[in-house]
């Protein structure tokens, strides 16, 4: 029996972190192998799989001096797969200095037990695309989204 999609991601969130190790396991843990992850409106992800996650977990490690995040969780509601949560999502660098903060509503979809993809919304995206990603994204890759935005897919 398929755990509760609730409970999976209440659980993603209270152990993705603090360190960027707790990231990484909990990503192997409980995220599905074909992960997607959308933040800051990208479309088409920037985050395709689960290992492109832990990818991506070790980049911020290694470019930007990340080595913690926390996450305080506002409010969470499911609608039976689909978790709406709205969060703070803070970084932190090696001396424990704050590196970003960001306000968070985020979709998770959670399929037998693992989350499948989320969906981020940035109250400022400028914000995080300025100061978090790496790197200038973009995609000749087809809109993957569209085919999410009504709940019931």
């Amino acid at each position: 029996m398929a755990r509760d999609p609730l409970d999976v991601v209440v659980e993603f969130f209270s152990t993705f972190g603090p360190t960027v190790d707790d990231m990484q396991a909990t990503a192997l843990r409980l995220c599905h192998e074909e992960l997607w992850w959308a933040s800051g409106g990208f479309d088409p992800p920037r985050v395709g799989s689960r290992q492109a996650l832990v990818d991506d977990l070790e980049m911020a490690r290694r470019s930007h001096g990340i080595s913690e995040f926390r996450f305080e969780m506002v409010h969470i509601a499911a609608d039976g797969d689909y978790v709406l949560t709205e969060r703070l999502d803070d970084a932190y660098d090696a001396d424990g200095s704050l590196v970003h903060s960001f306000k968070v509503m985020g979709t998770v979809k959670v399929e037998d037990g693992l989350v499948r993809w989320v969906r981020d919304y940035f109250y400022d995206t400028r914000e995080f695309a300025a100061n978090y990603l790496p790197e200038a994204f973009s995609s000749d890759d087809p809109p993957i989204l569209e085919q999410h935005l009504r709940a019931g897919d």
